[in-house]
């Protein structure tokens, strides 16, 4: 995952951790440093986080298409 997004793994740790505490909910279960499962908040959060990103990749394309 971490390759994906272009940075490390305990960057992306921290800034669940940091979502996790900001919002005081469970988004992932975890033992000893590996993710067991997804919360149900963490799924809720994962759809509409998919949406958003959809969202912005229209943006993205409206910007394309009147670039000049």
């Amino acid at each position: 995952m971490a390759e994906g997004l272009y940075t490390l793994q305990p960057g992306i740790s921290k800034q669940v951790c940091q979502l996790e505490d900001e919002l005081d909910i469970q988004i992932f279960a975890s033992s000893s440093k590996h993710l067991t499962q997804v919360m149900p908040a963490g799924k809720e959060i994962i759809r509409i986080v998919r949406k958003v990103l959809y969202k912005v990749d229209a943006i993205k394309d409206v910007a394309c298409e009147h670039t000049y």
